[in-house]
Parts: structure tokens; sequence; C-alpha cells
């Protein structure tokens, strides 16, 4: 349970201004908060140029798990509980549906909720011994590259033991929030989204040995990238942040204290979520 303020007073919604039922959803949610009280601005999805100066007491993100992700890391380091409604295609992350939010508002709005905290992975770019980016992921942060049947030689090291050389598509470093997103499509395990752990699922291995595999965040993890002829290496975090890497560049995995605050429903539970959506084990009347 968290530890409520007085009232919410202050609200951040962020939502698909080009989606007319999130649109129209989010100003609902806006003039609400109005009627009591509160400020709810309003945030286009995709917009870097917010101002996160001032004090937040609660953040609502109106579309699917990508709008959700938005919010997540533009609002990391300032610890706002983060309410994710789903209006979007899937919605595994966001719980709570369009037509559940005036029931699931009010005590929101009151601080009393159900909150889950997410651990991020924060990934760090070298080229040589320079720091090139730091960037951090909800989901994943995924090396590949961007054209279609070419491998990639990648080496893996944990503690400084070289665990595996291989080529493939690419290699899936996931959060075990992200382990139900591209990880899973790709044969990764389903991890509670609450564990601490670092979900490393091979992109088509070209080898039968080379399996998913979980470890403790906090272990040393570096992804070196090999001799490659292809030019269109990435990096791709959350599948919204794009950057360009060249052979010999290195991805570390290392720790941090952030973490996502997420209001989760009170109606069902992480196995309910991972049965009804999923279909696992087919389900709950299988």
């Amino acid at each position: 349970m968290a530890q409520p303020p007085d009232s919410a007073k202050r609200v951040l919604i962020v939502y698909k201004s080009h989606d007319a039922r999130a649109d129209r959803l989010a100003r609902d949610i806006s003039a609400y908060l109005a009627d009591r009280g509160a400020e709810g601005k309003l945030l286009c999805y995709g917009d870097v140029e917010f101002n996160r100066t001032g004090h937040w007491d609660l953040a609502i993100s109106v579309g699917g798990d990508g709008t959700f992700l938005f919010t997540a890391r533009l609002l990391l380091d300032l610890n706002v509980p983060i309410l994710p409604i789903h209006m979007g295609t899937f919605g595994y992350i966001t719980e709570i549906s369009g037509d559940e939010w005036l029931s699931a508002l009010p005590s929101c709005l009151e601080g009393d909720f159900n909150l889950s905290r997410r651990s991020v992975l924060q990934a760090v770019h070298y080229r040589g011994e320079k720091e090139v980016a730091r960037h951090i992921a909800i989901n994943d942060a995924v090396v590949s590259c961007g054209t279609i049947s070419r491998m990639i030689r990648l080496t893996l090291e944990v503690d400084g033991r070289m665990l595996a050389d291989f080529r493939g598509d690419g290699l899936i470093l996931a959060t075990p929030t992200g382990s139900t997103a591209y990880s899973m499509a790709a044969g990764g395990p389903i991890v509670h989204p609450e564990m601490e752990a670092l979900i490393l699922t091979p992109i088509c291995p070209f080898s039968l040995n080379f399996r998913p595999i979980v470890l403790d965040r906090n272990e040393n993890i570096s992804v070196k990238i090999g001799e490659n002829r292809q030019k269109s290496l990435l990096l791709t975090i959350d599948g919204q942040v794009v950057t360009p890497l060249e052979s010999g560049d290195r991805i570390v995995c290392e720790p941090t204290d952030l973490s996502v605050p997420v209001i989760t429903s009170r109606r069902r539970s992480f196995l309910d979520v991972v049965q009804s959506k999923l279909g696992w084990a087919g389900g709950p009347d299988a």
C-alpha cells in the first residue's frame, strides 16, 4: 500500500492524441479532475519537450503499453505513481481498462491503491573506453541488425567471464516487466514483474545450445559487438528509442536503484492477466 498524500491535486495525463478514443477519455478525465478541484495536465504521447519541473501527485497513461513505457521513462526519477489505463490493442502492462477508470480513479486520488515497484535496466553504450550514452529501459534493450536475414556476432560476458560467443539475429536484455513482451515472443520465460532479475534471450541464434537465461540484475553483464560486415547495427530501447551501433561497441548493464511505481488492478492478479491475455496454460477454463 502506498503512503498517500492528503489528496492528489496535480495529475499528469499522457495520451495518444491521434487516437480518438484515448483523446476523448483523457479529456473526460481532465474534466472529472477539475470538478474535484484538481489540475489535470494533458500531455501528448511522444512530447519530449515536456517541462518536468514542478510536483506531480499522480500520472495517468491513456493508451496501450507503449504510452505507459513513454510515461514511465519520462517520469522515472520523480517517483510519481502511474495509473495505466488500457486503450490499445493488447495492453498487458496496462491492466485497467478504459471502462474501469471511473471506479479506479477516486481511490487513486486519495492514495488508496495497490502499488507495484518495477525494476528497470540501465544500458550504457561504450565505444572503446568512451561512454556514448546511457539508456533506461522499462521493458528491454535489444541489440540487433536492422537488415532482414542478416546475422551478427555478439560476445556475452557476465562478471568478466565469457558466457557466450555466438551468431544470430541479436540479443534481448529484458526486465521482468518486459519478460512478456519481445523476449517472450523470442522464446524467453515469463517472470513475475516484481522480481530482481534480468532475462537474456537470444534472437534466432545459429546454435542449438544457446537458450534464454535468467540472471540477477546486479550482475555485471556486457555485450560486445563483434566484427560484422553489416552497417545497420542497432540498440533499441523499449521499441521506441533507436541508437546506431558499430563493430567493437559494448553495451554494459549497470545496477541502478531507480524503479517504476505502477498502480495495479485490484480486480485481477499477475497470473490472472497472464492467463486471460496471454492464454497461458490454456487459460483458467482449460
